[in-house]
């Protein structure tokens, strides 16, 4: 008797955890990291929208930018649009401010197992934007990532990508002068972990480095709080950034602000 009892329990709890753990999956999947939120591998079940705003702040500048953003899934594929207006003021009251170029976005959906999924994307910008704030240039990159369910409720995302940045470098010749542009890549990876507190309430962290001539690293916290078709985003973090390529790299610290408001649709 008892041993037939151990054996429908266990019966019992094989059949459970194939759906448990899908239901884990699909709460987890409209739900975005804060630092690159489209370089991910979870797939929304429905196009959104959304408009969100970013601040950073040190003793040398102040930056801001106020960006929209919408995406479309197509069965294992997404599309999304990303543009940004931008900010710049330094204490001395010089001002910079523009439209960003904007950022097209495509990723696929390769892997999805009930405790992984993994994705793939490239991403282009058109050169549309202001040159005053850098802008007007063609930028494009790859990345993979991954997401991993814990058996602690946890989810936990790793990706990884190659940028390329179109510089443009001037030389002069008495009275005329000559430009040269070329491209140089730029590494970026990162991690993140989030947890659902309650219904419709994630808590949020995560941390990235970009390797280049300059280093950047950053690491942010913050919560979502979903409620029918809306999502209210916040969250503070660190910036830290040097030119290491000098013999003597200076390292800038900045404060980090984030805000925004998704719809699904």
């Amino acid at each position: 008797m008892k041993k037939t009892v151990c054996v429908i329990v266990a019966a019992l709890m094989t059949s459970l955890v194939p759906s448990t753990l899908q239901a884990q999956l699909t709460d987890y999947q409209d739900v975005t990291f804060f630092q690159n939120p489209l370089k991910d591998a979870n797939q929304f079940t429905a196009g959104y929208g959304e408009v969100h705003s970013s601040h950073t702040l040190n003793s040398n500048k102040k930056t801001s930018d106020f960006g929209i953003l919408a995406a479309m899934p197509f069965a294992n594929l997404q599309v999304a649009v990303n543009w940004l207006y931008y900010m710049a003021c330094y204490p001395c009251g010089t001002k910079y401010k523009g439209l960003l170029d904007p950022e097209i976005h495509g990723k696929y959906s390769f892997l999805k197992t009930d405790r992984m999924t993994a994705a793939a994307g490239a991403y282009a910008t058109l050169p549309i934007g202001a040159g005053e704030v850098g802008a007007g240039r063609f930028n494009y990159g790859i990345w993979g990532a991954a997401r991993f369910y814990t058996c602690a409720q946890f989810l936990l995302r790793l990706y990884m990508g190659i940028g390329f940045y179109e510089m443009t470098t001037s030389t002069s010749h008495g009275t005329s002068s000559t430009s040269n542009t070329e491209y140089k890549s730029r590494v970026q990876f990162g991690a993140g972990a989030m947890k659902q507190v309650k219904s419709g309430l994630y808590a949020i962290a995560d941390a990235s480095a970009t390797l280049n001539s300059t280093t950047e690293i950053k690491a942010t916290a913050g919560v979502e709080y979903q409620k029918g078709p809306y999502a209210f985003r916040g969250s503070a973090g660190i910036n830290r950034n040097a030119y290491t390529d000098t013999d003597d790299p200076s390292w800038t610290t900045s404060g980090l602000f984030m805000l925004g408001v998704r719809v699904t649709f």
